[in-house]
């Protein structure tokens, strides 16, 4: 039997149906400004904004493959190599970490946890100076080693957070199972949890991705030599590389938009096949089981 949806109820889903496409439309005009302006001669893109390229060329493009000191591809391979070796460090230690959160019972599991999380309240900048202070020390800057090495020691709150909810909702008759089959601790970790858990380390490497991708800080802290530099380094030295040392110099939009489109090529693609498995990793971690 077919029921009729109230009118109010109707009404209100169209309102937020509305609601959500204009944000949407919002959100996306400075995705759009950015396309059209690397289409854009220099002229127009200082000039007056127009929705649409008076002339379009592919000028600018062809500038950001030849700029000999902006190396677009090595800078690419820099940052895909910390991407990697973050994301991997980071999965593997905290779900360790979360892995114990979420199985073991000991004393004061609780109050540990809650200790965790009330560090995720401090903010990151508050650490840069001692942990500047330790990595010129032991002799470390001008190397990827200060922005990797403490992801193998499970120092990623938050990962241990989002892992340990994921943890908690696998059925425990799995594990009981997989006992009485003789199974170990670790076996079981990784033939039971880590496929179950896909979902939520996906989610966690598009996180380490976009987050180690737009990161311009910690590389700029870290990072001297212009071999080293990752892409958003590159990004920002393109505007410096048109800077004369005076007050009235232009820069040139249009070549740093076209730099950013190809920039953020990557990163659309990526999230766009691991997009499913993204949604789905954070909607079962944030639920509690």
């Amino acid at each position: 039997m077919k029921h009729n949806e109230p009118k109010g109820s109707k009404a209100f889903r169209w309102m937020i149906t509305g609601i959500l496409i204009l944000t949407a439309v919002v959100l996306m005009l400075p995705l759009y400004y950015l396309v059209v302006t690397s289409f854009k001669t220099m002229q127009e893109a200082i000039g007056p904004f127009h929705w649409r390229p008076q002339t379009r060329t592919l000028d600018n493009f062809r500038e950001v493959f030849q700029m000999e000191q902006f190396h677009i591809v090595r800078f690419f391979f820099n940052t895909i190599f910390l991407i990697l070796v973050k994301s991997l460090g980071t999965i593997f230690t905290c779900s360790l970490a979360a892995y114990g959160f979420a199985r073991y019972q000991f004393k004061y599991k609780e109050l540990i946890f809650g200790i965790l999380m009330c560090a995720l309240m401090i903010p990151g900048e508050l650490l840069t100076i001692p942990c500047y202070e330790v990595y010129i020390n032991l002799g470390w800057m001008d190397s990827y080693l200060p922005m990797t090495v403490s992801k193998f020691f499970g120092t990623d709150i938050f990962a241990i957070f989002l892992l340990r909810q994921f943890f908690a909702k696998v059925p425990g008759s799995l594990f009981e199972a997989a006992k009485i089959d003789g199974c170990g601790e670790f076996q079981m970790f990784r033939s039971i949890m880590v496929p179950l858990s896909k979902p939520v380390f996906v989610t966690l490497f598009l996180l380490y991705f976009v987050g180690t991708y737009n990161d311009v800080y910690e590389a700029n802290l870290y990072l001297l030599s212009e071999n080293k530099y990752t892409l958003a380094q590159g990004l920002q030295m393109v505007e410096n590389l048109f800077n004369n040392g005076g007050h009235d110099y232009l820069i040139p939009w249009n070549v740093l938009s076209a730099a950013t489109l190809v920039a953020i090529v990557p990163v659309i693609i990526l999230f766009a096949f691991g997009q499913k498995q993204f949604i789905e990793g954070m909607a079962t971690s944030g639920i509690k089981g």
